[in-house]
C-alpha cells in the first residue's frame, strides 16, 4: 500500500504571485494576503515558522533555498469586528529569482515547519508541483489543501517528483536485508545482476499481460532494496568513521557525493534494464546501444543494427527508442541518432512535463512513450498523443511481424 503525502505535509495553500508580493522595493509589503480557509490550516493565533524557501525550475543549475521565518497573523487583531490574515515573511534573497505569476506553494509540514516552493510560470516543475498536490491551477488568491481531510497516495510520480524538490520517500521496513547479504555480501554487485534479483523477489508480475504496470513495480522494488543494502552500507561505513583519524571531512563529503552519483546511476541503469526485461518477456527483437552513424548509439534499434544498416530494409519498418528517466530538455540529445527513423521515441519515467515541451518535442517529431500510471500525470490533450508501453509494444510488433 503506498503512503499518504499526509505523512510529509499537514495542508498547502498555493497562488500566483503579484508584482507588489515579489518586488518589496516598490511597496514594502512583505507579505501575503490570507483567506479564510487558511486559517483552518494555519490557526486564528499569530504563529511564527521555521520557513525554507525554495526556488526550483527546469535548469537544474539554478536551484536555490534558503532558511528564515513567516509570521502567520491578524493584521486587524485589535479591531472589534475585522479580520485580515496575512502572512509575513522577511527579506528573502530567492525571492528574487521569481517574477509575477510564477507559482508559490506554501507547505505546512509535519515536522510544524513550513516550505514555499516557488517555480516559474509554464515550466515542466510547476506543472509537477500542482499535480502533486492535486491542483489543476491557481490564481491569485490561495488555495488551500488540507490534507487531514484529503488523501493523496504518494503514487511512482508523486514520489519522483517528491524526491525532485529534495524529499527522501523512507521506504517500508523490508525484511530482505538478510537475503541481500546472503546473496551479495557487503557490497553492490553489478547493475543488471542487481535488477534481475529484485524482479526475482516480486510473484505474479507479468509484463506480458500488464507491461506498463510490470515496469514500474520492478523499478519500485529495484528502488526499495537498493535503498535497504545501501542504509546498511551507510551504517557500517559510519561505524567505521571518515579517513584515518574517523573524523575527515574531505573523505565523508567524497563518500556523500559518491552515495549521489551511485543512486542517480544506477536509477539510469535499473530503467534500461527493466525495459528490455518488458521488450524480452513480450518477444520484441532489439538490439541495444549499437553504432547508427558516427558515435551515436541510440538505446534501442527495433528489429535490429542489421537490419538498420541494411539499405534493402524499409525505413519505416524501423524503430528507434531512446530511455530517459529525466527528459527536460535532455530529450534533444536524442535528434541526431538514428538518421534513417524519422520519427524518435523517448520513454521518460518523468511526469507531467509541461505542454511548451511536449509542444516542442512534437515539432521536432520526438513521441513520448511514458508508462500508464506516470501517462495519467498529463493533460488529456496531451495523453492523446502519448503511447504508453502496451501501445509502443504494439506498433513495435506490427511492423515486426509484418515482413
Amino acid at each position: 500500500m503506498n503512503q499518504s503525502i499526509r505523512k510529509y505535509f499537514k495542508g498547502i495553500a498555493a497562488k500566483r504571485l503579484s508584482e507588489v508580493e515579489i518586488r518589496p522595493s516598490r511597496s514594502n509589503q512583505h507579505e501575503f494576503n490570507g483567506t479564510s480557509m487558511m486559517r483552518e490550516l494555519l490557526g486564528s493565533e499569530r504563529r511564527v515558522l521555521e520557513t525554507t524557501f525554495l526556488f526550483i525550475s527546469d535548469d537544474e543549475n539554478s536551484k536555490a533555498s534558503e532558511d528564515s521565518t513567516t509570521t502567520w497573523y491578524d493584521a486587524r487583531e485589535k479591531h472589534s469586528t475585522r479580520i485580515e490574515y496575512r502572512l509575513y515573511y522577511k527579506d528573502v534573497a530567492v525571492l528574487s529569482k521569481v517574477n509575477k505569476d510564477d507559482l508559490l506553494v506554501f507547505c505546512l509540514l509535519e515536522s510544524g515547519k513550513a516550505l514555499v516552493i516557488l517555480a516559474p510560470k509554464d515550466s515542466t516543475i510547476e506543472k509537477q508541483v500542482l499535480w502533486l498536490f492535486g491542483l489543476l491551477e491557481v490564481d491569485r488568491k490561495f488555495i488551500v489543501k488540507n490534507f487531514d481531510t484529503e488523501n493523496l497516495e504518494i503514487s511512482f510520480a508523486r514520489n519522483y517528483i517528491l524526491e525532485s524538490i529534495g524529499f527522501e520517500v523512507q521506504v517500508e521496513e523490508s525484511n530482505f536485508i538478510d537475503l541481500i547479504l546472503a546473496k551479495f555480501g557487503g557490497t553492490f554487485p553489478s547493475t543488471e545482476v542487481f535488477s534481475t534479483f529484485s524482479r526475482s523477489t516480486l510473484t505474479g508480475v507479468s509484463a506480458i499481460d500488464d507491461p506498463d504496470l510490470a515496469l514500474i513495480l520492478w523499478m519500485q522494488q529495484e528502488e526499495k532494496l537498493f535503498k535497504v543494502l545501501e542504509k546498511y552500507l551507510v551504517e557500517e561505513k559510519l561505524k567505521k568513521g571518515f579517513g584515518n583519524d574517523g573524523v575527515d571531512v574531505d573523505d565523508f563529503i567524497n563518500y556523500s557525493l559518491s552515495i549521489h552519483q551511485r543512486r542517480k546511476s544506477r536509477a539510469g541503469w535499473a530503467f534500461d534494464h527493466h525495459v528490455a526485461e518488458v521488450l524480452r518477456q513480450n518477444g520484441v527483437l532489439f538490439s541495444r546501444q549499437s553504432s547508427t552513424e558516427g558515435k551515436n548509439k541510440p538505446d534501442y534499434i527495433f528489429p535490429s543494427i542489421q537490419h538498420y544498416k541494411d539499405p534493402a530494409y524499409l525505413d519505416g519498418l524501423l524503430t528507434m527508442l531512446a530511455l530517459k528517466t529525466t527528459a527536460k530538455d535532455r530529450w534533444r540529445q536524442i535528434l541526431p541518432e538514428a538518421n534513417r527513423i524519422k520519427v524518435k521515441n523517448l520513454l521518460t519515467l518523468e511526469p507531467s512535463i509541461s505542454i511548451d515541451q511536449t509542444n516542442e518535442m512534437k515539432n521536432a517529431s520526438v513521441k513520448l512513450v511514458v508508462p500508464k500510471e506516470v501517462k495519467l500525470s498529463y493533460t488529456q490533450d496531451q495523453q492523446d498523443e502519448i503511447l504508453d508501453m502496451r501501445m509502443f509494444i504494439s506498433e513495435v510488433l506490427l511492423k515486426q511481424n509484418s515482413v
